[in-house]
């Protein structure tokens, strides 16, 4: 893990700077801290597959017990197309706010350089 060769590397530098003991102190308790959090997720995952299995999940007869498989394309009507799809319409209801504000986003465009050469 990355973390614990991280830590390892540390305590060799460690060994050389004046304040090894809090630095090494300080290593052993997070060496303590990922060892605690690998157990729990061990112990986690442990508990999940245990209560999966109580429930079933990788039976065998949960397979029998399946809904058929779906129907093949063969079997399906074909839909036609009676009428072309209508165009998209677009139906703007133009406020005074509305208005007012696209004036000022076309005042604040025409200010730009490339509209003013």
């Amino acid at each position: 893990d990355e973390a614990e060769e991280s830590l390892t590397r540390l305590e060799e530098v460690a060994q050389t700077c004046q304040d090894r003991r809090n630095i090494l102190r300080d290593c052993e308790a997070e060496h303590k801290r990922i060892q605690a959090a690998r157990l729990k997720h061990k112990e986690g995952t442990k508990e999940m597959l245990d209560k999966a299995f109580e429930a079933g999940v990788f039976s065998t007869k949960r397979e029998e017990t399946e809904a058929p498989p779906p129907k093949q394309a063969e079997d399906m009507p074909v839909k036609k197309v009676l009428e072309a799809p209508k165009p998209l319409e677009r139906n703007i209801h133009l406020t005074t706010a509305l208005a007012g504000e696209l004036l000022d986003e076309l005042a604040e465009a025409y200010e730009e350089h490339g509209y003013q050469e």
